[in-house]
């Protein structure tokens, strides 16, 4: 949930401040500064990974800054990547070298992202399509077991 604020945040040109990860509550940067009461508060549903929005306030009475202002600037995160490459290569272990990475994110969102960062939202994308080595050691009794 919070991978789509910040995508949002980033086409619409806000910042957003976290106030508690649990409930994951959310706040317009400027609102100390001007007021804003910009703000969504969202839940995590009993039993599920789904989360179900309680709060949210939509109107910003805060200036939005040009894309091209420092206000605005903001930089690409792994987490970011990742999205990125779920939407465009879901379920592929094969994904762009983190240069070309660098430069989707930029083209589709105008976020820089350093090679690094590209690099790591890769291997994430990877680790998330794969799977850990814990749960496919878990599996590999299954298989085994189905063979024989």
């Amino acid at each position: 949930m919070q991978d789509l604020v910040n995508k949002a945040a980033n086409k619409y040109c806000f910042a957003t401040a976290t106030i508690k990860s649990k409930q994951l509550l959310l706040r317009c940067r400027q609102s100390t500064t001007t007021g804003c009461k910009w703000y969504l508060r969202l839940a995590k549903v009993k039993s599920s990974n789904s989360f179900s929005v309680r709060v949210h306030r939509k109107m910003h009475i805060c200036k939005r800054a040009d894309k091209s202002s420092s206000n605005c600037k903001h930089t690409g995160t792994p987490r970011l990547i990742v999205s990125v490459l779920h939407e465009d290569y879901s379920g592929e272990f094969q994904t762009p070298p983190p240069k070309s990475i660098m430069s989707i994110v930029w083209g589709r969102m105008g976020l820089h992202c350093s090679y690094a960062t590209a690099w790591k939202g890769k291997k994430q994308h990877i680790s998330d399509v794969r799977g850990s080595p814990e749960k496919s050691y878990i599996d590999l009794y299954s298989y085994l077991y189905m063979l024989k």
